[in-house]
């Protein structure tokens, strides 16, 4: 009965892979491998959206605000877009004095800010610049501007300036959006 057990034991060792000793190290587990993940996830959310932490962290803050602003309208500019295309509800884009915000429609029919999403938080634009004018479709608005985000990607231009210096930031009809500096 004694051999039956031993052999039994030693065919079980045989299977099962060793938990300690040398053949442990040679790989990671899953519980590793999404912690991994999670980390690396979290860390490129910072930076991307972090609204210039990645440039107080490494000194650069004041040198580029002006460009991270720009960057960070082009970027909720695109998303807005691409959620009114996805969910099928349509936000806008509110161009008031000095600032932005994107709106959505509640049950009721009234636009109401977002709220909730970073990316399409409220925001500021930097220094002396202003909204000098806005087109949508080829078409120019009346303030006060407002960018309509539908089922379809909008082809929008939107103006930016200061005293010396002017931005276009440009959504083409294929759902892009960019800046040029002129």
């Amino acid at each position: 009965m004694k051999a039956v057990h031993s052999q039994s034991t030693a065919a079980w060792r045989s299977i099962r892979p060793p938990r300690f000793g040398p053949a442990a190290g040679q790989g990671f587990t899953l519980i590793e491998m999404l912690i991994v993940l999670a980390i690396v996830g979290i860390t490129l959310t910072m930076i991307r959206l972090g609204g210039g932490v990645l440039e107080r962290v490494t000194g650069n803050a004041g040198q580029d605000e002006t460009q991270a602003a720009l960057q960070r309208l082009v970027r909720s500019a695109g998303v807005a877009s691409e959620q009114a295309m996805i969910r099928g509800r349509p936000i806008v884009l509110d161009l008031s004095t000095g600032r932005y915000r994107f709106l959505a429609l509640d049950v009721a029919g009234n636009w109401i800010p977002v709220d909730g999403d970073p990316v399409l938080a409220e925001r500021s634009l930097p220094g002396d610049w202003r909204w000098k004018g806005v087109w949508r479709d080829g078409e120019a608005l009346d303030a006060p501007y407002r960018v309509l985000f539908g089922n379809e990607p909008v082809k929008f231009t939107i103006q930016i300036a200061t005293h010396d210096r002017q931005v276009l930031v440009r959504g083409n009809s294929l759902g892009a959006v960019d800046w040029v500096l002129q």
